[in-house]
């Protein structure tokens, strides 16, 4: 018997504190109790995603969340400042795309790399 459907729910700042999980998305659907998205992992998993997660992912995958599909993305550890709360510093689970883009449902054949393909090591000389 899979074991995932017991062992699996929604990501919470806990279950990245001892740091990040690497994971592809699934599927995305929305939540019709809270009205946002919901990535569906393929460790069994979900995650709420945010309206600042929400902005991430488009930028990386695109306005389609159909295109969200098949990426890796990251989930660690966050914080942001609650001004409900007295500015009190809460934590949080962040998303960072690791893979590439895939070229796009309408084929015009662009392709986007994540903020980590960006860096180049290479020291000229």
């Amino acid at each position: 018997m899979d074991m995932r459907k017991y062992c699996s729910g929604f990501i919470k700042p806990d279950d990245v504190r001892d740091g990040p999980l690497q994971v592809p998305i699934v599927n995305v659907y929305e939540s019709q109790k809270y009205g946002c998205p919901v990535l569906e992992l393929d460790d069994g998993n979900e995650f709420s995603v945010n309206v600042g997660n929400a902005r991430i992912l488009a930028k990386a995958y695109g306005w389609e969340s159909d295109d969200w599909r098949d990426h890796v993305i990251e989930l660690a550890l966050g914080h942001y400042k609650d001004w409900n709360d007295n500015n009190q510093e809460k934590e949080t689970v962040v998303v960072r795309p690791i893979s590439m883009r895939q070229p796009s449902s309408e084929g015009d054949g662009t392709r986007a790399a994540s903020k980590r393909d960006s860096f180049d090591d290479e020291i000229p000389f």
